[in-house]
């Protein structure tokens, strides 16, 4: 399941990297990076933090510095982007 939202590995053949997550700008997009005909889209930041909370802490249990580290980054990234975005 987490390969699915947010693998690190650019050569995985079964799992595109980092599939919603938007590096440039800093938050998911519900429908992918790639744009749409109808342009992209956000519907909650709340459960992209959360998701990215639940990496963290995956990373935490399994004693997986990198992943905790990558779960981190993205849940705090995503928390300042949410605030800068949308709520500032």
């Amino acid at each position: 399941l987490l390969r699915d939202i947010a693998n690190p590995n650019a050569e995985d053949p079964y799992f595109p990297q980092f599939r919603h997550f938007d590096w440039y700008l800093g938050h998911s997009w519900a429908s992918g990076i790639v744009s749409s005909p109808n342009g992209k889209n956000q519907e909650s930041t709340s459960e992209a933090v959360n998701a990215h909370y639940g990496i963290y802490l995956w990373g935490l249990a399994t004693q997986h510095k990198p992943l905790a580290e990558m779960g981190e980054l993205m849940m705090l990234t995503e928390s300042h982007s949410a605030k800068y975005y949308w709520y500032g």
